[in-house]
């Protein structure tokens, strides 16, 4: 079972979209009992729900994130994980710093999507700006989906 670990600062907004809408993608594709995917922030204050929008953006793909609480990234979680997306540099920057074994495994999700390495911005307070991100969050997921289906994953 493959096990996928998304990571963002706060656990609050892209992580846990990220999450959400992994599994709506295995759901859909009859795979959800494939798949154990989690997410955590690398600044994460621990047990806060997600953002608002972050829950009605979920809710307009059928998701019901209002139970997610955040948390901070562990030596276990990051152990457990097979794969581990991160949505900045900066992030995968502390994961190798704090875990170097796990090097190989993190990875910029716009890369796994097959674009250049880049940051997916943070939320900036705009909530038509942000819901574009998190729409385009959901796009570089599908692209995701997609690859490590033709690699044979999952």
């Amino acid at each position: 079972m493959p096990r996928v670990l998304f990571v963002c600062r706060a656990n609050r907004f892209r992580s846990p979209l990220a999450m959400a809408y992994w599994r709506k993608l295995a759901r859909e594709a009859g795979e959800e009992d494939l798949w154990e995917v989690a997410c955590a922030g690398v600044a994460a204050a621990p047990g806060l729900p997600p953002l608002p929008l972050a829950v009605e953006v979920a809710r307009e793909w059928g998701i019901d994130l209002s139970r997610h609480r955040s948390r901070r990234v562990r030596a276990a979680h990051v152990y457990q994980a097979d794969r581990i997306l991160v949505m900045a540099q900066g992030q995968r920057d502390v994961l190798v710093v704090r875990y170097p074994w796990a090097r190989e495994k993190v990875v910029l999700l716009t890369q796994a999507a097959g674009e250049v390495p880049e940051d997916l911005p943070d939320i900036t307070g705009d909530e038509a700006e942000d819901r574009r991100l998190a729409y385009t969050l959901a796009e570089l997921l599908d692209r995701v989906w997609q690859r490590w289906k033709q690699e044979g994953a999952g």
